[in-house]
């Protein structure tokens, strides 16, 4: 059993690959990935390791996930994502994995592509009317 918790996951990969330094699983719902970033760059900062790897992944495993947000009306009807659209009608799910290595230093002609990244933050929402509403002033 204690091989089956999200923490688990995270810490093995670190193992098959000997990687050392922090290890850490966020589950902050949509911002989990962000959330993982911003860590990884304060961990840098502050010494506790000189480069980082944060994989963002999503599996839905369970076809229960997508029957019970669907009997809420939660997703979309129509099958499509109208983001910030008045045909919206609901989000769709998907499954995916991103993963980025933040490094202080590297060789720019081995890397395929290059993002500078100058700071991050984390905040949170505030109260809000419902799990899935954004608070404007926020």
């Amino acid at each position: 059993m204690t091989g089956v918790s999200y923490s688990a996951a995270g810490s093995r990969l670190s193992y098959v690959f000997a990687m050392r330094g922090p290890c850490a699983v966020f589950d902050t719902a949509c911002s989990s990935s962000l959330i993982a970033v911003h860590v990884a760059r304060r961990c840098m900062q502050h010494n506790e390791c000189p480069d980082a790897l944060v994989i963002g992944p999503n599996a839905i495993l369970l076809p229960t996930a997508h029957s019970a947000l669907a009997l809420m009306g939660m997703t979309s009807a129509l099958g499509r994502c109208h983001t910030f659209d008045s045909r919206a009608d609901g989000y769709l799910r998907g499954e995916g994995c991103g993963a980025i290595v933040l490094a202080t230093t590297c060789d720019l002609s081995e890397c395929r592509y290059v993002v500078l990244c100058t700071g991050s933050s984390a905040r949170h929402n505030g109260q809000s009317a419902t799990f899935t509403a954004l608070n404007g002033a926020s």
